[in-house]
């Protein structure tokens, strides 16, 4: 009876973590990120959306490189 009943509750609690998006072996969120952009995946990116024209791009990457 008493197993149960703490049991219960933690079941709730760890359904409650995982539906909201922690995953074991993830990061936790604000901790230190594995999969980290590189500054020059940034700039790409931003050349992507527009953010950068082309001879900027060019002289960014340039000096990243």
């Amino acid at each position: 009876m008493f197993l149960t009943g703490l049991l219960i509750p933690i079941l709730l609690i760890a359904a409650a973590v995982y539906a909201f998006g922690w995953r074991p072996g993830q990061a936790i969120p604000g901790g230190n990120r594995v999969n980290r952009q590189t500054p020059l995946d940034v700039l790409k990116e931003r050349y992507a959306r527009g953010e950068v024209s082309r001879e900027e791009y060019i002289d960014m990457r340039r000096d990243l490189e």
